[in-house]
């Protein structure tokens, strides 16, 4: 018999981007390991801010359940602050509500509350009170701990990490992303035990990259080497810290970790593109960068004064099968994450990263120390560099383009250790937890 869960996600598909991945390979895969799947989730909305794009393309599983929770126009959470009194926000309570209502029908064995948005975490504490059945939060990135995010003042951050406590101390189980992420929440909240803390790696469907190669996409010139970033870059974040009142905001604002916000952008690759143009290397001949995503004006500005904008293609953002079509013909793919300093390692990987490695590609990994690094360096045909720094993206840049060169568009295919990666692997191992996990807490009550 098929135990039931809850799935609590803000994003879900036709929802594009990389956050609603992960709970539509959820909802593809739960009855294949023994789980009966309902994902309560937002009701279709026009309103769409830059990380979340639409994308009609993707599909989810036929034995999911899908209920969507209608609220105020506007209401729904995009924020990743919780509100002081989350009890009282529109879409959560729906949300709750919704869950309860049909927990009273046919109960569920367990809910899960996938984020981000992290302002969802307190229906964590909600659905606990409310169903009365072991919840847990698969919380991905380590949000309080996370220096991508850049608050207002340390108060706000105060706010946030204390909801991070309350809800990973509420909470019947934590799953984090990556092996880092989860040492450092451990590392953070003491009181946790370690077998109440895992992670599950994002990653990508490598059966997607066993079909016959699709047509060349829309904007990909035959004969040119074409390096390719696919999903969405941090310009604009980025352009907010640039200036005499850039660097005021810097001064008030409060960052978990000394990120540079840079790294995540093209800023320093379109610096090194620069400096081998400039010293003639004959290497950048027929080169394009190709960035394949959501466009704002501080991309098109950022390009226009490097100096190479005709080396640069912003194809915009495309659906799902067209960006695996970008990756699946590109020459070499770019990976690019915030700077860190000297000492300190990044606790996120780009889903992006799971892709790249099942194509077979080289990857030019432009990225602090950390797991995503790991990943890369792993790879026989991954180059990493400083993100910060044009001279050694220069130099892995050239390298990059010699490997390319010599795989001869036949790239050898995924590594047999990226495998570990596919997303069936991925939900087997979530979902076999939720079993440990449901239980060990059954047993423990009885």
């Amino acid at each position: 018999m098929l135990k039931r869960v809850a799935l609590l996600s803000c994003f879900f598909p036709p929802d594009g981007g990389a956050g609603a991945q992960r709970p539509r390979r959820m909802a593809e895969l739960a009855h294949q390991f023994g789980w009966e799947i309902t994902v309560i989730t937002r009701a279709l909305t026009k309103q769409r801010s830059l990380w979340e794009p639409q994308d009609q393309s993707l599909e989810t599983g036929q034995e999911a359940v899908i209920e969507r929770v209608q609220t105020p126009e506007g209401s729904h959470v995009t924020t990743n602050t919780p509100s002081v009194d989350a009890d009282q926000d529109p879409f959560i309570t729906a949300v709750v509500d919704r869950a309860a209502a049909l927990h009273a029908q046919r109960p569920f064995d367990a809910v899960v509350v996938t984020m981000p948005p992290y302002g969802m975490a307190p229906a964590a504490l909600m659905a606990k009170q409310r169903l009365g059945v072991p919840v847990f939060v698969d919380l991905q990135d380590p949000w309080a701990l996370d220096g991508a995010f850049a608050y207002s003042n340390k108060a706000q951050w105060s706010v946030n990490n204390d909801w991070m406590r309350r809800v990973m101390l509420g909470s019947d189980g934590i799953i984090m992303n990556t092996p880092e992420a989860r040492k450092q929440v451990l590392k953070a909240i003491p009181e946790l035990s370690s077998d109440r803390v895992t992670h599950v790696n994002n990653g990508c469907t490598f059966a997607d990259f066993d079909t016959p190669m699709p047509p060349r996409p829309e904007g990909m010139t035959p004969g040119q080497f074409h390096l390719v970033h696919t999903g969405t870059l941090h310009t604009a974040a980025w352009a907010r810290t640039r200036g005499p009142i850039g660097w005021l905001r810097q001064l008030r604002n409060y960052r978990a970790e000394p990120v540079r916000i840079g790294g995540r952008t093209a800023y320093y690759l379109l610096k090194a593109i620069a400096q081998l143009d400039r010293a003639g290397d004959p290497r950048l001949n027929n080169f394009r960068l190709a960035l394949v995503g959501v466009r704002d004006p501080a991309i098109q500005s950022m390009i226009q004064r490097s100096g190479v904008a005709d080396r640069v293609d912003v194809i915009g953002f495309v659906p799902y099968q067209t960006s695996l079509a970008w990756i699946r013909h590109a020459d070499a793919l770019l990976v690019p994450l915030f700077g860190l300093p000297k000492g300190h390692r990044s606790r996120l990987v780009p889903s992006k990263t799971y892709e790249y490695l099942a194509s077979g590609k080289p990857i030019l990994g432009a990225l602090p120390q950390g797991d995503a690094r790991d990943l890369v360096e792993r790879s026989d045909v991954g180059i990493c560099a400083d993100p910060c720094d044009p001279a050694a993206l220069g130099q892995a840049l050239g390298r990059i383009i010699d490997i390319a060169n010599k795989q001869n568009d036949h790239p050898p295919g995924p590594e047999g250790w990226a495998r570990e990666y596919d997303w069936p692997r991925l939900c087997e191992r979530f979902f076999n937890m939720l079993d440990a996990w449901t239980s060990n807490k059954t047993a423990n009550e009885t």
